[in-house]
């Protein structure tokens, strides 16, 4: 099966709607999990320093045990302090392309039970529009493929110099394919990149030979023409 662009639909607006109401829960979760939550643990840490200092000279015991209290708090602050990260509206404006699709591949390399390959070999990174495009597409995929623990071969690669920058996700199987085909939010987002932003995504699924999905688009904040 090989399908390059073209698909028609008006899906473009839902999209980009729910996109954007993605993006603006994700604003309330990181300020949440950042400002307030992290506020609060680092006021709580203040606070136990100071009690360990005051304790220290008398019971040496229960400064220990504040310490240790304190390195649990801790543990659980860079935890929490992770989850904002995650939970970040525009991983790709705050951490850049690179940094941005990393931690979305490493999140789904430990949800899943199967190998998960990264590769930047691109010359530069790719314009904003499309860095952004291609991290909300791959991450549409990606969550389809973890809602049954992911089991294949999964790589995720870009190439180009120049003016095109191409993004690759390759699957030794069929699941990348039935994502597209058979769930609603991948395919309306696979027509809206097509129709409305008008970048050739590529798709070759072969019984037998996997799946390959390519995204092209162009730097200097141009897309590329459907096929």
């Amino acid at each position: 099966m090989t399908m390059a662009g073209g698909r028609r639909s008006a899906s473009g607006g839902s999209i980009e709607v729910g996109l954007a109401l993605r993006r603006r829960f994700r604003e309330r979760m990181f300020r949440a999990l950042h400002d307030d939550i992290g506020g609060l643990f680092t006021g709580v840490g203040l606070e136990l320093e100071l009690l360990r200092l005051e304790v220290l000279d008398r019971d040496h015991g229960l400064a220990n045990r504040i310490g240790d209290a304190q390195r649990r708090l801790d543990e659980v602050f860079e935890k929490i302090r992770a989850l904002s990260y995650e939970a970040h509206p525009d991983p790709v404006a705050r951490f850049g392309f690179e940094a941005a699709m990393n931690g979305l591949l490493t999140r789904f390399r430990r949800r899943c039970r199967g190998e998960v390959k990264v590769s930047f070999t691109a010359e530069g990174g790719p314009p904003e529009p499309f860095a952004r495009d291609c991290y909300d597409f791959v991450e549409s995929l990606l969550d389809n493929l973890s809602e049954e623990p992911y089991s294949g071969s999964l790589s995720f690669s870009t190439y180009g110099n120049g003016d095109e920058y191409s993004v690759v996700l390759r699957d030794d199987g069929d699941a990348l394919a039935r994502a597209l085909a058979e769930t609603e939010i991948c395919s309306k987002h696979h027509s809206y990149l097509t129709d409305t932003r008008k970048y050739r995504v590529r798709l070759h699924s072969r019984r037998g030979h996997g799946t390959i999905i390519e995204l092209n688009g162009q730097r200097g904040n141009k897309t590329r023409n459907a096929d």
